[in-house]
C-alpha cells in the first residue's frame, strides 16, 4: 500500500545517507569533523532502524494474512476431496473435524516457518557480524603519537626528506627517497608521469597516508609528531571528488562548526565566486544538495569546496582541479578565485588546466618516485624534454585517449 511504499522510500534514503557517510570519511577526516560525522551517522542509523522495523512489521502482518489464507484454501480443498472422493458417506468428515484439521495445520506451520526463518536470519547475521568485526579490527594506518605537539602555521619551509612510499596493494614504490623543499607562500603545480605519485605526495600533507621511510616536515617539525587537529587545521584540501555531503549549502560550508556565522560563510562564498549561484538556488544557503537534493555541476561543486577551504583560513591549501571540461566563464571565475585566495598562504595544485601550470611559481614534475624537473612553465617547456612530452600528452586534442585518470591513493 501507499504507506508501505513511503516507509520503504524513506528507509532507502536513510540507507543512502549511511553509505555516503562511509564513503566520505576522507572529507570528514580532512576537516577534522569526525564527531559531527559520527552524530550524523548515528541519527541516520536510528531513523533507518525505526523505518525498517516498521516495514518488516507490516510485511510480517501481510505475509501472515496471505499464508493463513493459503492454509484455509488448502484445508477447504482437503475437506471437499475427502467428502467427494476419499470417504464413504458413513465416514463423512464433519465441518468441525475439518476446522480442527486446519487449526492443526496452522499450529504446525507457523512455528516451523519461524524456526526456519530464525535459523536463516541467524546465519546471515553471523556472516554480516563477521565482516563488520574484520573491518573494526583493522589497525589504522595513521595515528597520533602519545605526547604529540601542536603545529604552528607554515611560515618558512615545507620539506619532503628522503620520503619513500609503497602502496599496500603494490610492490612498486610510488615515491623513492623523494627530496623536495617548498618555501612558504609559493604556488606549486605538482604533476607526475604516474598520477599516483602526485596523489601520494598530496595525501601525505594532511596525513591521510604516512611514508614508510623518510619525513615530511613543516618548518623543521616532523608532521608525524604533531597533533592531527593542529595539522589538519593548517592543511585544507579541495578534492575534485567527494566535494560535499547530503545537507544544506550552509551545513556543507560550515562542516559542523558552530562558530561560523552566516556573514562569514557568505564572505567566503563570494571570494570563491560561489555566492551568485547559491543565491539562485531555491532556498539559497538553506537549499539541500547532495544525493537527495539539488544537483551542482563540477564547476559549482569546485567553487563550493574552495569557499569551504577559505573559511578555515589555513596556511596551506591542496587543490585538485576537476578533470572534466569546464566552460570558459567558469574557468575565468575559478582563475579569479585563485587570485583572491592565494595571498598570504601556500598553494599546491594538482592541475588539469594549462593556465594553472602557467600561473604557478614553480612546477614540480615527478618521475619514478623522484623529482625529475622543477621550475616555471616557460623555463621547463624550453629546457626539459620530459616536461614537454608530459605537456603534449596532457594538452593535445587527443589527450583523453592517452592519459589514464588519476585515482585516490
Amino acid at each position: 500500500d501507499h504507506a508501505q511504499r513511503l516507509s520503504l522510500d524513506r528507509a532507502s534514503n536513510e540507507l543512502d545517507l549511511l553509505a555516503e557517510s562511509l564513503k566520505k570519511t576522507r572529507l570528514s577526516s580532512g576537516f577534522h569533523i569526525e564527531d559531527f560525522a559520527r552524530d550524523r551517522f548515528e541519527k541516520n542509523l536510528g531513523r533507518y532502524d525505526t523505518l525498517i522495523n516498521k516495514v518488516l512489521k507490516n510485511q510480517g502482518f501481510t505475509g501472515w494474512r496471505s499464508k493463513l489464507f493459503m492454509i484455509l484454501c488448502a484445508g477447504l480443498i482437503v475437506y471437499l476431496v475427502s467428502v467427494k472422493v476419499l470417504l464413504t458417506p458413513e465416514q463423512h468428515l464433519s465441518l468441525g473435524t475439518a476446522a480442527a484439521f486446519m487449526a492443526v495445520l496452522c499450529w504446525l506451520y507457523f512455528p516451523l516457518e519461524s524456526l526456519w526463518l530464525g535459523r536463516q536470519a541467524k546465519q546471515d547475521g553471523i556472516e554480516v557480524a563477521s565482516r563488520i568485526q574484520r573491518y573494526l579490527d583493522q589497525i589504522p594506518t595513521v595515528g597520533q603519537m602519545v605526547g604529540a605537539k601542536f603545529l604552528s602555521p607554515l611560515a618558512k619551509l615545507l620539506e619532503f626528506d628522503r620520503v619513500t612510499y609503497t602502496h599496500p596493494t603494490s610492490k612498486k614504490a610510488l615515491l623513492n627517497e623523494l627530496t623536495l623543499k617548498i618555501p612558504a607562500g609559493r604556488k606549486i603545480a605538482l604533476i607526475s608521469t604516474d598520477p599516483q605519485e602526485a596523489w601520494a605526495v598530496a595525501s601525505m600533507l594532511p596525513r591521510f597516508i604516512d611514508p614508510q621511510m623518510g619525513k615530511v616536515k613543516v618548518d623543521g617539525e616532523d608532521i608525524s609528531r604533531v597533533t592531527l587537529d593542529s595539522l589538519r587545521a593548517e592543511v585544507a584540501c579541495v578534492w575534485a571528488q567527494e566535494s560535499f555531503f547530503s545537507g544544506t549549502v550552509r551545513e556543507n560550508l560550515a562542516m559542523g562548526s558552530e562558530n561560523l556565522t552566516l556573514p562569514q560563510i557568505v564572505e567566503a562564498a563570494k571570494m570563491s565566486h560561489a555566492h551568485n549561484f547559491i543565491s539562485l538556488l531555491p532556498h539559497g544557503y538553506e537549499t539541500m544538495i547532495g544525493e537527495h537534493g539539488e544537483d551542482l555541476d563540477d564547476g559549482q561543486a569546485f567553487r563550493l569546496s574552495l569557499a569551504r577551504a577559505c573559511l578555515r583560513n589555513p596556511a596551506l591549501i591542496v587543490i585538485e582541479e576537476p578533470s572534466k571540461k569546464l566552460d570558459d566563464d567558469t574557468k575565468d571565475l575559478i582563475d579569479d578565485a585563485y587570485q583572491r585566495i592565494e595571498p598570504g598562504r601556500s598553494i599546491i595544485f594538482l592541475p588539469t588546466r594549462l593556465s594553472t601550470l602557467k600561473r604557478a611559481d614553480e612546477i614540480v614534475l615527478l618521475h619514478q618516485g623522484k623529482v625529475a624537473a622543477i621550475g616555471p612553465h616557460a623555463h621547463l617547456v624550453k629546457k626539459d624534454q620530459l616536461y614537454r612530452h608530459w605537456e603534449y600528452v596532457h594538452f593535445n586534442e587527443f589527450r583523453h585517449q592517452l592519459v589514464p585518470q588519476a585515482e585516490p591513493v
